[in-house]
């Protein structure tokens, strides 16, 4: 029992990693990108204030863009924490199915032992393997209660951690 379960959890934190370490890199191609199309801007809107038509409307386009430039850096960052809660509810279902398979890997093992128990018992006579089973039972039970808490708990942490993401973004689209 003890060498299957910490290898389920490794495999388990192993697949967290990878997931993040994606969607970091997603973010850092999408920052890059957005660099750079700003200097692109910068060049457009300078090469517009050079004609000589122009002059007049160069401070008004050069307003326009500093507020498309601010919009899209608002919806950038509302994009990264959608992007971070989206990712710390991918972590916690991991996380859940990870305890969900170590539960269901310590009733079998528990079953198994059990069944070993009672069969040797059976062979040599004995009639006491109900005290073992039921000693089991409630152990798993007791380890599933306590997953679920756990689960509860961390689904508690996620939705307070999204409202204060969206109480922010809300904040940063009104100001």
């Amino acid at each position: 029992m003890q060498t299957a379960c910490p290898l389920s959890l490794a495999v388990s934190f192993k697949a967290i990693r990878d997931r993040e370490n994606a969607i970091a890199a997603a973010a850092a191609a999408a920052a890059a990108a957005a660099a750079a199309a700003e200097p692109a801007a910068a060049k457009a809107a300078a090469g517009s204030a050079a004609a000589p038509g122009a002059l007049d409307e160069a401070p008004l386009k050069a307003q326009q863009q500093q507020h498309q430039h601010q919009h899209q850096q608002q919806q950038q960052q509302q994009q990264q924490q959608l992007q971070q809660q989206q990712q710390q509810q991918q972590r916690l279902q991991l996380l859940l199915e990870a305890f969900e398979i170590e539960l269901v890997l310590a009733s079998n093992m528990a079953a198994n032992e059990n069944f070993k128990e009672g069969a040797a018992q059976q062979s040599g006579g004995g009639q006491r393997g109900c005290g073992v089973s039921a000693l089991s039972v409630e152990g798993t039970h007791a380890l599933s209660a306590a997953m679920r808490a756990a689960a509860a708990a961390a689904a508690a942490a996620a939705a307070e951690a999204g409202a204060t993401a969206a109480a922010a973004a809300g904040g940063a689209a009104t100001g």
